[in-house]
């Protein structure tokens, strides 16, 4: 749970310096899939969730 994030964290930082890479999104939404996975709560699946879509729409997959 602690890597994924760690993981988030450091996409977020990525998005937010990059705004308009699909490689960063690409990523940023494979993060998240797995931050759902190792999430117990279904607020933060659902939060989680919003932020994987966003950026499957922004890397056009």
């Amino acid at each position: 749970m602690g890597r994924t994030r760690l993981a988030a964290q450091l996409i977020e930082f990525a998005a937010a310096a990059s705004p308009a890479s699909q490689e960063i999104h690409a990523a940023r939404a494979a993060i998240y899939a797995a931050c759902m996975q190792a999430e117990t709560s279904l607020i933060g699946k659902a939060i989680m969730a919003v932020s994987k879509r966003e950026s499957e729409q922004r890397s056009g997959g």
